[in-house]
């Protein structure tokens, strides 16, 4: 389930913890270097329900919202890193994916990966949907055209 969108991170689980009222939590180990000692591991964010259903649907969305906040205090730029991993390349500038970014957008960098695997393997890939995912509402607009 969060495999496509863990970004390196371990997964999380989500546990129900009886002296909270029987809260369920999803409990996430921390990346190495934002760990603060032995005993600041893993970090735990309540979904406010004792509903295992409720707490399975605020589950993504929790997690997201903490991979953000991890990329932001590592510096990382999980859009550029997805492009990279899949061959980003620029014959033209020779940018890097980060350069290329940085420079003409995140909606001109998607067009140029969509078009690549477009001649390779189709108008459908996984990444594609990977890269939508990483844009907001009106970047992702801008790459409909009529």
């Amino acid at each position: 389930m969060f495999m496509a969108l863990n970004r390196g991170y371990l997964p999380p689980s989500l546990k129900q913890i009886p002296s909270k009222g029987n809260i369920w939590y999803v409990i996430i180990t921390k990346p190495e270097p934002l760990r603060d000692g032995k005993k600041n591991i893993q970090i735990r964010r309540s979904t406010g329900t004792s509903d295992s259903r409720i707490a399975r649907a605020k589950q993504s969305q929790i997690v997201e919202e903490v991979y953000a906040e991890w990329d932001k205090h590592l510096e990382r730029d999980p859009f550029c890193e997805l492009l990279e991993q899949n061959g980003f390349y620029d014959p033209i500038h020779q940018y890097s994916a980060q350069d290329f970014v940085e420079h003409f957008g995140k909606v001109a960098a998607a067009f140029k990966v969509w078009m690549s695997l477009c001649e390779e393997h189709g108008q459908q890939h996984p990444i594609v949907d990977e890269m939508f995912r990483h844009l907001n509402y009106q970047e992702a607009l801008g790459l409909v055209t009529v």
